[in-house]
């Protein structure tokens, strides 16, 4: 297989009382599998208990790039539910995922 191009990649900083890390997210454009079955890499790396590198599938491209992001926003939640910061690498301010991924919310 060839490698499938980068779609998006970007760094975060997770941070508790006790450390920080770099961490690194990485979504391919999403790919057409053997199957007839689409999909999109994801790779995260930096995180030395969440290191991963996965596909996600999809009945199209589309579909796959969603699964993709709500993966990525569960693993957001995830982190944060650690107790970790999720910090601008650059200015070392708090980064809400929640601002990005619950915008269709309805407010209460």
């Amino acid at each position: 297989m060839t490698t499938p191009s980068i779609a998006l990649s970007f760094e975060f900083d997770a941070a508790t009382l006790a450390k920080k890390e770099r961490i690194r997210v990485s979504i391919s454009t999403p790919y057409p599998k053997a199957t007839g079955e689409w999909a999109c890499l994801f790779e995260l790396a930096g995180a030395k208990d969440e290191d991963e590198k996965r596909e996600y599938f999809g009945a199209d491209g589309f579909q796959a790039l969603v699964l993709t992001l709500f993966y990525l926003r569960s693993l957001l939640s995830r982190l944060r539910k650690k107790g970790c910061a999720i910090l601008d690498p650059e200015s070392g301010d708090p980064f809400y995922p929640e601002t990005y991924f619950d915008v269709f919310t309805k407010p209460a």
